[in-house]
């Protein structure tokens, strides 16, 4: 019964942590096309840029 009970919290807290990483990927997906003014109004100057040809990754 015991190794039940673990093996049900292990799985609960797995897949809790699955549903962060998807709301924060979702979160950040909401920022893609915006403008890097936007963006550095919001989450302050960035700590590196890329660019990939005319993408520009703040």
């Amino acid at each position: 019964m015991k190794r039940l009970k673990l093996l049900v919290c292990c799985v609960a807290l797995a897949l809790a942590g699955c549903a962060d990483v998807a709301n924060y990927q979702a979160n950040l997906q909401t920022w893609v096309g915006r403008s890097e003014q936007t963006l550095e109004a919001t989450w302050r100057a960035p700590t590196s840029i890329t660019q990939n040809g005319n993408v520009r990754m703040v």
